[in-house]
């Protein structure tokens, strides 16, 4: 555990950094360009944060094996033992180019391919997210807690982020027809580690993707278990940070009712 937290507290600076990076970046400057499509976006700054952030952790602990966003390519598995870092320098970089607020810097550390460190710093919003293996989960140094008292659908606000390929237009249809009509409320924040630490904060009760990166939930996930809440695939099926799929709630019970509205789609 100490050596955890050794590494919870590094991962902290660095988010740190990254999110003052963040705040200066000059609006006009940020040399915006796209990746696989046209909203899917990448500036300068998420490969400065990118490369501050590695630099650090390969000076730190030369011997740990690495995994970024913008520099995985295909290398953007988890199949080594070794700690691994796992790092979205800006999730929500659509956010971010528009100076909406709801984006972050994401760090991660998984040990024999087991989730133990998560760090999310949301700088805008002003909330440094902390979550260690069997050491709970923290907002800014105060323990957080899943929402606690909501059963039911009906009574159940849900982060349901969309996925922007045509191809799954009906069964995402699906999902957001299924669930709109039957929940308290449906948000569309545009950061699935956002969305996560929201969930483990209790502000929300369900969140739902299934086309995910494991940057974008590596972080989410240990802030969610560690929060009392359950994280698993769209089908019910266990966690596993390269299905795409996930989905993350305050209870079991939640999981099952959501799983069993949505088992058409998806």
């Amino acid at each position: 555990m100490d050596r955890l937290e050794e590494f919870k507290q590094f991962a902290i600076e660095l988010a740190q950094k990254g999110g003052e990076m963040m705040l200066e970046a000059n609006s006009k400057q940020l040399g915006v360009d796209t990746k696989q499509h046209r909203t899917d976006f990448v500036t300068i700054y998420d490969r400065a944060i990118e490369k501050y952030i590695f630099d650090s952790l390969k000076e730190r602990y030369p011997n740990h094996r690495f995994i970024g966003e913008e520099s995985a390519g295909a290398n953007n598995r988890l199949e080594s033992n070794d700690p691994t870092w796992i790092v979205d320098p800006i999730d929500g970089t659509s956010n971010f180019v528009h100076g909406y607020p709801l984006c972050c810097v994401s760090i991660a550390l998984a040990i024999d391919r087991q989730m133990v460190v998560g760090v999310t710093n949301a700088p805008f919003l002003k909330k440094m997210y902390t979550a260690v293996k069997g050491g709970g989960s923290y907002c800014n140094g105060e323990p957080i807690y899943v929402s606690r008292n909501v059963r039911r659908i009906e009574d159940a606000m849900i982060l349901l982020e969309a996925n922007y390929d045509p191809r799954d237009s009906d069964s995402r249809r699906h999902v957001f027809d299924s669930l709109l009509w039957k929940c308290q409320s449906v948000r569309h924040i545009g950061s699935a580690c956002v969305c996560m630490a929201m969930i483990a904060e209790g502000v929300a009760e369900i969140f739902l993707h299934h086309n995910l990166c494991i940057w974008d939930m590596a972080a989410g996930y240990v802030l969610i278990t560690e929060a009392g809440g359950q994280v698993c695939q769209y089908n019910g099926k266990p966690f596993d940070p390269h299905s795409g799929s996930c989905m993350g709630a305050a209870n079991d019970e939640l999981i099952r009712l959501t799983e069993e509205v949505t088992k058409n789609g998806y």
